[in-house]
């Protein structure tokens, strides 16, 4: 028995180790992948609105998931008028500020208004997303809160100071109108030169009195860091009117006695106000450091041998009243060969 089975056995190896290789196995082509139809959004509202009456949480919840934009809108309202009392809700509504489609980000974030307090909430976390489309749509939204401006401008104002945000940030602060003129103004006291960089771009499109922002910028002339203080003069030019005089130019013409940096853009700024920058100048060379005297001068030896008008004003002063003002004018003449 046994040597019937080991036979067997040689027989089998045999077979099995031929020079002949098994055929091989086919297998039958995988099918092509379906192409699913376009969602159509009519249709799919259609369906909706339908079997909508009534809808369970859960059901509307998973609504604002569905494929179709249109349905996901009208669930988003459906969600907030029949459930709005749910602590789920603000936070379903919030993940559609991400949502692929403007139109749902839109819609969410107004539906975030209608929820009170945690859907105002949800919308001040939403403006500093990562995404800038869903920080926008979330500033834009409370920016319809009038109760809710003056922080919402604070935020902003600090997004001036971050490339990515920027441009958004300048255009909402600019639709706040009054209210950001105190964010803005503060922002001298409480943010750093990037910021200030950017807040001429919101003064010249927003239409309110922004003397009080003017105000603030003049007063950077006197921060302690150059290169703040020459931020503060080169956006300072772009409110200068030379018809109209201007009341910071003494507060330029102190800086004269800064480093290069803050010194040029000062006397730049300075010379844009017209004949006042000798006025400006004149003051300095009575009450300004040593430094700041012979910048003055300098300043007031170039311009005036250049421009007709600033050396009519210089003259205006020498021939004025006997004071200390005008003698500093007359030694200017004089150096000018204009006794």
């Amino acid at each position: 028995m046994r040597a019937a089975l080991a036979v067997a056995l040689v027989g089998l190896l045999v077979t099995s180790c031929g020079d002949e290789p098994a055929p091989p196995v086919t297998r039958a082509p995988a099918p092509a992948p379906k192409t699913a139809p376009p969602v159509d959004d009519a249709e799919r509202l259609r369906e909706y609105v339908q079997s909508s009456d009534p809808e369970s949480l859960d059901l509307l919840i998973e609504r604002t998931s569905d494929e179709a934009t249109a349905v996901r809108v009208r669930a988003l309202r459906d969600l907030v008028d029949r459930y709005a009392e749910s602590s789920l809700v603000p936070q379903v509504v919030a993940a559609r500020l991400r949502d692929s489609e403007r139109v749902v980000r839109t819609a969410a974030a107004e539906e975030l208004l209608r929820l009170g307090n945690a859907g105002a909430m949800a919308l001040r976390a939403g403006m500093v997303d990562d995404d800038l489309e869903t920080a926008t749509s979330c500033a834009a939204a409370l920016l319809q809160q009038p109760v809710l401006a003056k922080p919402i401008a604070a935020e902003l104002v600090r997004h001036l100071g971050d490339p990515t945000r920027r441009g958004a940030a300048v255009v909402l602060l600019a639709r706040l109108g009054p209210d950001a003129v105190p964010a803005l103004a503060g922002a001298y006291d409480h943010y750093s030169p990037p910021v200030w960089d950017q807040i001429p771009r919101v003064l010249q499109i927003l239409d309110h009195d922004t003397a009080p922002v003017i105000e603030a910028m003049a007063g950077a002339l006197e921060h302690e860091d150059p290169g703040a203080r020459a931020i503060a003069a080169v956006s300072l030019r772009r409110f200068i009117d030379p018809e109209t005089p201007f009341p910071h130019a003494a507060a330029l013409a102190r800086r004269l006695g800064d480093g290069v940096l803050s010194a040029s853009a000062a006397r730049d700024t300075l010379l844009a106000c017209g004949p006042d920058a000798v006025d400006a100048l004149i003051e300095v060379l009575v009450e300004g450091s040593a430094t700041a005297r012979k910048a003055a001068r300098d300043t007031l030896l170039d311009v005036c041998e250049e421009l007709p008008e600033m050396r009519a004003r210089l003259r205006s002063i020498a021939d004025g009243p006997d004071t200390p003002r005008a003698a500093k004018a007359g030694a200017v003449l004089a150096l000018l060969g204009d006794e």
